[in-house]
């Protein structure tokens, strides 16, 4: 189980999954997938609360598919029919075929922001050829080992966007559009990359990256949403992602966790799985 709080079945909670299946639904139709054929891979708990709601939007069973740390709530969920697979969720979500692309990703990992998080955003999602629609829900809390988001953001906005001070989900959110923004205008030959990254690249062009930070923000049509859980607040952003770029892999300890040919054939027995349920489900109908 990745995060402590992924299982609460609260109100506040159930509002917000509401909220986001509902926003994956109007985003998906809005890119011209049929739900009843879109792909999800979702951090699911032993409780699994997204399921119902995921089918009651009108998502079939077999093409849901939980991803979870524990051995024993993969068991689980496997003998109550769900397609389950034991792993790191970036892991996985990385490792996916592209010939069976993912349409909704979400990540409620209900961590801080930390490396997990970043690794799927900043070094999972930017190298898949699909463009998925991704959410992911952090919370909020003391980072210190990433207190520089917080400090670059107020550097480079000030005051003209307050919720980048504490939401973790704009924090992520503006991270990303900055790094793809350097790769597209490199990749465009707007400016070379030199010796520097894209915290280089925005201190040297700043106008024209935070153009394209502007561009790529307004693409990827972002959705903001905060809700408290006891004492924590919760914060979660779902957006489009439009863009593919070609840059070469960095290593990155997450993302080397689990050796990639096990997690390949647990991906691949996923999809086996979720062929025979259609069958069954065709000829049954």
């Amino acid at each position: 189980m990745q995060g402590g709080l992924e299982n609460y079945k609260v109100g506040s909670k159930n509002n917000w999954r509401r909220r986001m299946w509902n926003q994956a639904v109007r985003r998906l139709r809005h890119k011209g997938v049929r739900i009843s054929e879109a792909r999800v891979l979702y951090l699911s708990g032993e409780q699994d609360l997204d399921r119902p709601v995921a089918l009651s939007k009108g998502f079939d069973e077999a093409n849901l598919f939980a991803v979870d740390r524990s051995k024993d709530v993969v068991a689980s969920l496997r003998r109550r029919g769900v397609i389950a697979i034991c792993g790191n969720f970036v892991h996985v979500f990385d490792n996916w075929p592209e010939h069976s692309p993912i349409d909704f990703c979400f990540a409620d990992f209900c961590c801080n922001l930390n490396r997990q998080p970043l690794a799927l955003v900043g070094e999972v999602l930017v190298y898949k050829r699909s463009s998925p629609v991704v959410a992911v829900n952090m919370m909020r809390g003391r980072e210190i080992e990433f207190e520089w988001i917080r400090c670059f953001a107020h550097q480079v906005f000030g005051k003209s966007m307050p919720y980048l001070e504490k939401h973790r989900g704009a924090q992520l959110l503006l991270l990303q559009c900055i790094r793809t923004a350097y790769l597209l205008c490199v990749a465009n030959e707007l400016f070379e990359m030199g010796d520097g990254n894209w915290m280089d690249g925005l201190s040297r062009h700043p106008h024209v990256m935070l153009e394209a930070v502007s561009i790529i923000s307004n693409a990827m049509a972002p959705y903001l949403s905060t809700y408290v859980a006891g004492r924590n607040y919760m914060d979660s952003v779902i957006f489009d992602w439009p863009f593919c770029t070609q840059e070469q892999r960095l290593e990155n300890d997450i993302i080397a966790e689990d050796k990639v040919k096990n997690t390949r054939g647990r991906i691949a027995a996923a999809l086996a799985l979720s062929t025979r349920k259609k069958r069954g489900s065709r000829k049954a109908s």
